[in-house]
């Protein structure tokens, strides 16, 4: 019963974009007038609760370390294991890593799974980079196969793990085999993987894999979106040429 209701809710959602999608009027929240309310559409956390002691930061009259080699090492050894600080890159945010992406890796074009984010797309667009999306399968996993045919080579592949707005979970079997067939670099957008159970994510394929790449951000769980504060986590040579 819960995942007939389930299976319910996500093709209301699913319909719902399609709907939205295809209107000429874009939606465009005015955030002057909504600037103390919660901000569902983009999936604020509804507080700060991770607590800055602003009053023991010192030294702000100094350029910051351009590396982050404190907070890339933390998080080797307590959130990435067993990546190592070289395998991660400090971002303003995902939007900063997207255009990292795009500028370094210079793409043919860029593969989406829809429904999705629409920054990709839009980044994207700003760096003439052109965008194949591809509709998910109707149990929700990218369609492997369509995704092979589109595939030049020198691609870009977003997977969202897990996809926003349906929620679902990427399947390993699926990220195997692409990792295997797929002609370029598979990037997995992680921003919402605290709330799966980081054993959902794929960041120890890092270590195995030279074609993948896991975003990360401080955004959604941890309740820092005004921090402008993600990651990369990739293999060196990747992390290098960002």
């Amino acid at each position: 019963m819960r995942d007939v209701c389930v299976r319910e809710h996500v093709e209301i959602l699913l319909s719902l974009w399609y709907k939205f999608s295809m209107s000429p009027i874009p939606y465009i929240p005015d955030r002057k007038v909504l600037a103390n309310h919660i901000l569902f559409d983009a999936n604020e956390h509804y507080s700060q609760w991770v607590k800055v002691p602003i009053s023991g930061v010192t030294n702000l009259n100094r350029y910051p370390d351009q590396h982050s080699t404190r907070l890339r090492k933390r998080l080797s050894s307590v959130y990435c294991k067993p990546l190592k600080p070289e395998h991660i890159l400090i971002s303003a945010g995902s939007i900063e890593a997207i255009d990292l992406l795009m500028y370094a890796l210079r793409p043919d074009q860029l593969i989406i799974n829809v429904p999705s984010y629409d920054a990709y797309k839009s980044r994207a667009s700003m760096h003439n980079v052109p965008t194949v999306s591809i509709p998910l399968k109707n149990d929700g996993q990218p369609n492997v196969d369509a995704i092979l045919l589109a595939n030049r080579s020198d691609d870009l592949l977003i997977l969202i793990n897990p996809n926003n707005p349906t929620g679902h979970l990427v399947s390993p079997e699926a990220v195997k085999e692409l990792i295997k067939k797929f002609r370029g670099i598979i990037v997995v957008d992680e921003a919402y993987i605290e709330y799966a159970g980081l054993e959902k994510s794929f960041q120890h394929l890092v270590e195995q894999a030279s074609n993948i790449i896991v975003l990360r951000t401080f955004s959604k769980a941890w309740g820092l979106a005004g921090a402008r504060l993600g990651y990369v986590l990739g293999s060196p040579e990747i992390i290098a040429r960002l």
